[in-house]
């Protein structure tokens, strides 16, 4: 009996021991952007001996970065930590998933902290306890809260060392996991976008006029005392207005740092307040099925396909792969409809494209247009030669959209006015150059949320019948 604990208890001091080893160093923080910066990274996972992947490591590895930078970058919001980072950052040293998850995702949030990023994406493909059963799961962190959401993709019955999953797959896995993280992306591009116009301006001091014997021969007989003394005057006055400069923004700091505290206790705190009601749901329906079942008929055939669980062990929300799927028409039915991506200033942009997103997928849920797939409508833009900054010229819009065979595009605007956040969109038809439609939402700062909840509403006003 002593001897197994004693070997227990060396496995256990070698699993303590692993998990300090991963060492992080840091990197100078990078160029400031209102994008949200995401670090990638890759694990795979073998529960089986039986089977094997046709890809190496390092094959998916490179696979998956690519891929989700070519997706992310696309939308304007993202940008994906480079490999030279990562490396400085990591070295050579190999992760695997329990180590990132260790502590509530501790190590993966301290690494993406070092790298100066908002969200850690881990990425894992695996091979299940049933032979050619594999699954890829997409778990994003926030680094600042420890927030994490989770979709998983689950592959049964496959061929001996076939281990390739459709691309489309992969992208609405992704197009998936941010929809549901869209609500604390946003937040995190609204906190962004405030901390890059905290930084004080202080204006340049005009410096005294030199009062010398050449431009004033007159003064050549009167002491230069008053002049220094104006000279000492100005810098202590500049000096007075740096330091209360300094200490505005200091003030600022703090305040917006007690907000992004509040926010993110909030957060937690209604985390668990839907764990809660997910697990009393669970055991309501349990306790329903466990009821039932004395009642069902004895003679009943099996069902041969076990139908999954909605969450994965670690919580990861598990995709139906027959209904997810990427389609190249239309989607909806019609009028053909092009919408743009919200103009805002630069600071801003991030938000304004996540609320550009929201738009498009409650139009699209109401199925009265058919709207342009937006990466069309970007492939248009750049054979076109237009920049997306200036599709606030209603002209240049009308003729994309005509490019695209639209019948009819919206357009609108982001921006803030006073304490509050306003966001203006409207119907324009193509032929007659006429408003159709247009609505608008408003919003404290700090309570942007409640735009997106809102964004339904917009889009049911934006679809009105003139």
């Amino acid at each position: 009996m002593s001897r197994y604990f004693v070997i227990g208890v060396s496995l256990m001091a070698l699993f303590l021991t692993a998990c300090f080893n991963i060492k992080v160093a840091t990197i100078p923080p990078p160029h400031p952007t209102a994008k949200l910066r995401i670090y990638v990274q890759a694990v795979s996972t073998q529960r089986s001996t039986k089977g094997k992947w046709g890809k190496s490591h390092d094959e998916f590895t490179a696979i998956q970065v690519r891929s989700i930078e070519n997706i992310l970058k696309r939308s304007g919001i993202y940008e994906v930590v480079g490999d030279d980072d990562v490396g400085a950052v990591l070295g050579e040293q190999q992760l695997v998933r329990w180590e990132l998850e260790r502590g509530n995702w501790a190590l993966a949030c301290q690494i993406a902290g070092a790298l100066h990023a908002d969200y850690a994406l881990i990425v894992e493909r695996g091979i299940n306890y049933m032979p050619g059963d594999t699954f890829f799961e997409a778990v994003l962190i926030n680094a600042t809260t420890g927030k994490r959401f989770g979709v998983s993709l689950q592959f049964s019955n496959r061929q001996k060392g076939e281990r390739k999953w459709p691309k489309e797959t992969m992208q609405a896995a992704y197009r998936e996991l941010f929809r549901d993280a869209k609500a604390d992306l946003l937040g995190t591009a609204i906190r962004k976008s405030r901390l890059s116009v905290l930084k004080p301006t202080v204006t340049a001091q005009v410096p005294p006029l030199d009062y010398t014997k050449k431009q004033f021969p007159s003064l050549d007989k009167k002491p230069e005392s008053p002049a220094i003394s104006k000279s000492t005057k100005e810098k202590e006055l500049a000096q007075r207005e740096k330091e209360r400069a300094e200490r505005e923004h200091l003030e600022q700091e703090k305040a917006q740092a007690l907000r992004e505290k509040e926010r993110a206790e909030k957060e937690r705190a209604e985390q668990e307040k839907v764990l809660a009601l997910r697990e009393k749901e669970r055991i309501k329906d349990d306790t329903k099925k466990k009821a039932s079942a004395s009642d069902q008929i004895a003679s009943a055939p099996i069902l041969a396909k076990t139908i999954p669980a909605a969450t994965t062990e670690g919580g990861s929300r598990i995709i139906d792969i027959e209904s997810v799927f990427v389609e190249d028409a239309p989607a909806g039915t019609g009028e053909r409809l092009v919408v743009y991506d919200l103009e805002a200033a630069d600071n801003l942009r991030p938000t304004a494209l996540i609320f550009s997103e929201s738009l498009r997928d409650e139009l699209s849920k109401l199925g009265r247009f058919a709207l342009v797939n937006r990466e069309n409508l970007l492939q248009l833009i750049e054979e076109m030669k237009f920049q997306q900054s200036g599709l606030v010229d209603e002209k240049q819009a009308v003729q994309l959209g005509k490019g695209m065979a639209a019948n009819q595009v919206v357009t609108g605007r982001f921006e803030p006015l006073g304490g509050s956040y306003i966001l203006q969109a409207k119907r324009i038809d193509v032929q007659s150059l006429g408003t159709r439609a247009l609505g608008s939402l408003k919003c404290k700062q700090g309570e942007e949320e409640m735009l997106l909840e809102q964004m339904s509403d917009l889009a049911k006003k934006l679809s009105e019948a003139p």
